[in-house]
């Protein structure tokens, strides 16, 4: 796009006569600025998407968050009637009844109360900023 003060025509009669160096300076500013707005509005785009970005991916770690802290309230629940019932589970051992009616009892606590705590962190937005490079935030 050029901006001049003189219609272009292809008339050889027309004289054009030679340009200041004026002209040429304010050609130049005029390209810099356009050039530099053009620069400067990019550069705002890519802020206005990075700050939604992060907004995005800080609303989902606080889900992760909330859905872990329930797990483990679940978890801690069931651990305190996990060390209940197996309390009893002891107290038949050291008992020393061992007639048919008390071990199916023992058998019985042992296989629904007897196996390690099954928590499983939920991780999907830190594998998300970690795939995307985003562990700056």
């Amino acid at each position: 796009m050029e901006i001049h003060h003189y219609a272009h025509t292809s008339d050889p009669g027309l004289h054009r006569g030679k340009k200041k160096w004026t002209h040429y300076f304010w050609e130049f500013l005029m390209l810099f600025l356009a050039v530099f707005c053009g620069f400067l509005a990019e550069y705002q785009l890519e802020h206005t998407i990075e700050h939604k970005r992060e907004r995005q991916f800080m609303i989902s770690l606080v889900e992760d968050i909330e859905k872990d802290v329930i797990n483990m309230e679940n978890e801690i629940r069931f651990s305190k009637i996990q060390y209940e019932n197996l309390d009893s589970l002891t107290a038949m051992i050291y008992d020393g009844k061992l007639d048919e009616l008390h071990v199916t009892k023992m058998y019985e606590l042992q296989r629904r109360y007897l196996f390690p705590v099954n928590l499983r962190l939920i991780n999907r937005t830190a594998l998300q900023l970690t795939n995307s490079g985003g562990m700056r935030l």
